[in-house]
């Protein structure tokens, strides 16, 4: 977290940082904007205070199991995508836990997937947008861009290992 910070070259950062290069009386929105993506779900997992996890779950309205694991997963999906990695056919490298309630409406819908697909990593993200709506609508979304191709959806929804 330290790297992140004093990488930082951002005002609202820099004025927190002592002449030692400290940071005293750094705010806590200060420092989750100067941390990666990465680093953060890093110190999400190795939070000491369970209590933190369970605060962080329950005020993103999510499921407080897996919490850990899905912001993982949804690290390494974000990074596939910036650097523009395939995601077809390819496993997350991180499964992504899902409630079973949302697993079993998500099968429902469009039949079995692997757990360890990208496509399970997209049914976990959607419990994160704001309300079922707007999860509904991401979902439905996906399940259209996959039904435009049956090899397309094959690859997404139950990738195998060359």
């Amino acid at each position: 977290m330290l790297a992140d910070l004093d990488k930082a070259k951002l005002p609202f950062i820099i004025r927190h940082r002592n002449s030692r290069g400290q940071y005293p009386d750094l705010p806590v929105w200060v420092a989750v904007e100067a941390l990666s993506f990465g680093t953060l779900s890093r110190a999400i997992e190795h939070c000491a205070e369970a209590d933190v996890r369970k605060h962080l779950a329950n005020d993103l309205n999510v499921a407080q199991q897996g919490f850990s694991s899905q912001i993982r997963a949804f690290v390494t999906l974000r990074n596939a995508c910036a650097h523009n990695n395939r995601l077809w056919n390819d496993v997350a490298r991180i499964q992504a836990s899902v409630p079973n309630n949302l697993l079993h409406r998500a099968k429902k819908r469009v039949g079995n997937f692997n757990s360890n697909s990208q496509y399970q990593v997209l049914v976990a993200l959607a419990q994160f947008l704001s309300g079922p709506a707007k999860a509904q609508e991401f979902m439905s979304d996906v399940d259209q861009l996959l039904a435009t191709n049956d090899t397309f959806r094959a690859g997404v929804m139950n990738p195998r290992s060359y």
